[in-house]
């Protein structure tokens, strides 16, 4: 047992014991997985602003057609 392998790891040799979370002493993980977490903070920022454009657009263009009036034959009335 003196000859111990150790794991196969993307980030490099894995040692028994170490782990992901933020206590690990691994600098290099620690700050792969803060920059992680600021994309995921910024993308769903982005996402709701999205979102929220949406839904505005979505309301202002069903006002302007609910206030449209629409002929029998199911053409805009304003049309001439």
């Amino acid at each position: 047992m003196n000859n111990r392998e150790r794991a196969l790891s993307p980030y490099g040799p894995v040692r028994a014991g170490l782990t992901t979370w933020p206590t690990t002493n691994d600098q290099a993980l620690t700050e792969l997985l803060s920059s992680l977490e600021r994309k995921v903070d910024e993308l769903i920022y982005k996402s709701c602003t999205a979102l929220d454009t949406w839904n505005i657009a979505t309301q202002e263009v069903s006002v302007v057609l609910s206030a449209t009036p629409i002929d029998e034959d199911g053409t805009d009335a304003n049309r001439g």
